[in-house]
């Protein structure tokens, strides 16, 4: 994870490059994160990172995943929206609404997910939408999950005729099986087709989100955070 740490700030520092209003005779140099010049921030994290390879008294492997909304940085709107509503299931006592997340690759939609989760006090099952076979499999998710949240990753890719037998399974009718209240949450990177191709799936989730692409601020606190958290955990 400290790779993904160090490509971090390079794209900070390309971001920078293109995107910040900085003059053409300002260096790299000249940008700074928590009071360190970059280039020096990123040495800095490239030696700490060859230090836990050479630390032979960690067996294990360490990562840090944000656990709730206030660590989870960016994406207020859609936070906003969300803590609502898990604020109101839990005063109401009734099933968190289907919802469907969309976003580009790497904006932290399973980590939305978990924290969600984690807020409503449920369990979360997942699987990856494309090796659904027929929606047998998905029963058996809901089973698995207690009332709790089936995660559907890349729910663009399921079939036509699996989710049109999803309908059913989302709104049950008196002629449908008995199946326990639950929530789904799907996961996309590809809204638009999805509206194309699966427009009455996507009809069916109550709770419509779209990811925003991050700041430069965002993605500095992110990689702040990221290196506090999980030195913490090793030290």
């Amino acid at each position: 994870m400290l790779e993904l740490l160090f490509f971090l700030s390079v794209a900070i520092l390309i971001m920078g490059k293109h995107f910040l209003p900085f003059s053409r005779e300002n260096k790299y140099e000249e940008l700074y994160v928590n009071d360190v010049p970059i280039v020096e921030y990123v040495a800095n994290m490239r030696e700490q990172e060859n230090l836990l390879k050479t630390n032979t008294t960690t067996t294990k492997r360490v990562t840090y995943r944000p656990s709730t909304f206030k660590e989870y940085i960016g994406q207020e709107k859609a936070k906003g929206l969300l803590s609502r509503y898990i604020k109101a299931s839990k005063e109401r006592d009734f099933v968190f609404p289907h919802l469907l997340i969309s976003g580009k690759a790497g904006m932290g939609k399973t980590t939305l997910v978990q924290i969600i989760a984690s807020e409503l006090g449920v369990k979360v099952v997942e699987t990856i939408t494309s090796e659904i076979i027929d929606t047998t499999q998905v029963l058996s998710l809901i089973e698995s999950c207690e009332g709790g949240i089936v995660f559907l990753d890349e729910i663009h890719s399921i079939s036509r005729d699996n989710a049109e037998k999803l309908y059913t399974i989302m709104e049950p009718t008196l002629d449908s099986p008995n199946i326990p209240p639950f929530t789904l949450v799907g996961a996309t990177t590809e809204l638009g087709e999805m509206i194309q191709t699966r427009k009455p799936l996507v009809d069916r989730f109550k709770i419509p989100i779209e990811l925003e692409d991050y700041t430069f601020s965002d993605l500095t606190r992110m990689s702040l955070l990221y290196r506090e958290k999980l030195f913490q955990m090793i030290y």
